[in-house]
């Protein structure tokens, strides 16, 4: 699970990352910083809309949450919780 992240700004939302081999969303939220959210099968135009959003998580409760497949990892061990 070794993908980019990037910061962005958001009051619910820490970072994001694609990893485009498995198209794969991750969502850090500020709320859950030992965790993290791996989204299923996330198209590449998806996550570039998600990443120029004025607002992310407007965006992100629109177009991701309750669309798509999702795991929930420990930060640290990236094991499923």
């Amino acid at each position: 699970m070794a993908t980019l992240l990037i910061e962005v700004e958001s009051s619910n939302i820490s970072q994001i990352g694609y990893d485009e081999e498995d198209s794969s969303l991750f969502v850090y939220m500020k709320r859950s910083p030992d965790t993290f959210y791996v989204y299923k099968d996330v198209t590449p135009i998806t996550f570039v809309q998600f990443k120029l959003a004025e607002s992310k998580g407007k965006y992100f409760l629109e177009n991701i949450k309750g669309k798509y497949e999702y795991e929930k990892y420990n930060k640290v061990t990236k094991k499923v919780v």
